[in-house]
């Protein structure tokens, strides 16, 4: 819940950023006062000022690291110019402690043991004891233990800019491999389409006029209308209907095709093309011309903001698993499923000896 709500944030916007900043170091400030308080036995105020000296410290280290060391040495190769880096933090931070030992702890008293054991290492031996190894070690540690706050904040902001961008390049791709889809509708289909409206013309049938205007709002709808992220259901359902038709007509009596829709429509909007796959796989698998027995039923139903598709086609012998559609195929559908879809879709891919079955519910409201 935290993680979805920080990946809703605008990182980008200036604003966003130094207000979430300030926050943060309000919240340290706050936390190492009641943290340190019993350990240095002083008061409110007091430790306050020592934890001050020590926040100002450990922000400037902390922007340092985060957008010089880290940004410009480290993420670019420069590993020597990294270990300089890291030695020169390691210097002003106990240089810092070394000058606290020495002047802040002459006006503030400071009665907690371990404080006083501690200072009294560092000042015994002068300002190069922070380059002894005992000195040295505490001091890393102590540095360390600051700095874990801000580090482990950076790295899940920086986690969380990662998951967004390659969710952004996800869909990325699949919006590619959508438009593909959109390019070549089966090429193959609208040949045999514009076969058909040629042999009907041939003969002056009456289903000519009908089945040029079902192509031409099937070709209107992938090149135009299925450019937005999501459209209205009731046009998704009436692409189908036009690619049912064509295919019926196609085929003629040869195949038995039924398309059936129950619900209300109105109002509900829907990814488009996200079902498509499904439905071209049971024309492209589901008929066989030396078959008189081939057949495709689709149900389309809406009850309750949930649509539901049931695509069932006739599967004949030593049939194949489906293949890849239009270069988005079955995988890539569930890829976009599951991305604009989540915890919102099922489905359910059955293949028996003489039938294969998907059924998809999708949430849409």
């Amino acid at each position: 819940m935290l993680i979805a709500f920080y990946k809703r944030l605008h990182f980008e916007d200036h604003y966003v950023r130094w207000v979430l900043h300030v926050l943060f170091w309000v919240v340290v400030y706050v936390f190492f006062i009641y943290l340190k308080k019993p350990l240095l036995g002083l008061s409110y105020e007091e430790t306050g000022l020592v934890v001050l000296k020590d926040l100002v410290t450990i922000g400037a280290i902390f922007y340092f690291l985060s957008y010089v060391v880290i940004t410009q040495c480290l993420l670019k190769k420069r590993f020597l110019l990294t270990l300089l880096s890291i030695i020169l933090i390691y210097y002003f931070y106990a240089t810092t402690v070394y000058l606290e030992f020495k002047f802040i702890s002459r006006l503030i008293v400071i009665p907690g043991r371990g404080y006083q054991a501690y200072g009294q290492r560092i000042l015994s031996a002068g300002y190069r004891g922070i380059l002894t190894l005992q000195n040295g070690a505490e001091i890393a540690l102590d540095l360390t233990y600051l700095l874990a706050p801000a580090l482990i904040v950076k790295l899940f902001v920086a986690l969380v800019k990662l998951s967004r961008q390659a969710l952004k390049l996800e869909m990325d791709n699949l919006n590619l491999e959508l438009a593909f889809l959109k390019a070549q509708i089966n090429p193959h289909f609208l040949f045999n389409a514009l076969n058909n409206v040629y042999s009907l013309a041939l003969v002056r049938s009456e289903k000519t006029a009908d089945t040029v205007l079902r192509l031409s709002d099937l070709m209107r709808y992938t090149l135009y209308e299925s450019n937005a992220s999501k459209v209205p259901l009731e046009k998704e359902i009436r692409f189908f209907r036009n690619y049912v038709e064509l295919e019926r007509i196609r085929h003629s009596s040869r195949v038995t095709i039924s398309f059936e829709v129950e619900g209300e429509l109105d109002d509900l909007v829907i990814a488009p093309l996200i079902i498509f796959p499904f439905l071209e796989n049971a024309f492209k698998h589901g008929i066989n011309s030396s078959i008189a027995s081939s057949w495709v039923r689709i149900d389309v139903k809406v009850a309750d903001g949930k649509l539901r598709v049931e695509i069932k086609n006739t599967r004949f012998p030593n049939a194949h698993a489906p293949r890849t559609v239009g270069g988005i195929g079955i995988p890539n559908t569930k890829k976009r499923l599951n991305l604009l879809y989540p915890d919102k879709h099922s489905i359910h891919i059955v293949g028996e000896e003489d039938v294969f079955l998907v059924t998809l519910e999708i949430g849409l409201v």
